[in-house]
């Protein structure tokens, strides 16, 4: 019999960030800013290039009174995903943050 295929380390470490990124955006539906804050931090650790824990940690920050951070946060989506559909929506929002 031949050996199971292994997957990638890459493609493991890609599906927990997507796990997480699910994980984080309950949590912030719900309300549980510090356990999404919390959960997020693992996100970006699985998989720093996961644009998605980018875009929710800058939603994190933002009732907490982190514009810098949040901002910081949207503009590493954009770098990430600069074609996203919200791409827009966000770039406006940094616009309008920066005053």
């Amino acid at each position: 019999p031949m050996p199971a295929a292994r997957t990638p380390r890459k493609r493991r470490r890609s599906r927990s960030a997507r796990q997480l990124a699910a994980t984080a955006q309950k949590q912030l539906l719900q309300g549980d800013i510090p356990a999404a804050m919390q959960t997020l931090r693992a996100c970006i650790a699985a998989s720093s290039r996961h644009a998605p824990c980018h875009r929710m940690m800058g939603v994190a920050y933002a009732p907490q009174g982190k514009t810098a951070a949040s901002i910081k946060s949207y503009r590493r989506y954009l770098e990430l995903s600069p074609s996203a559909r919200d791409a827009e929506r966000i770039r406006a929002m940094i616009q309008k943050a920066d005053g």
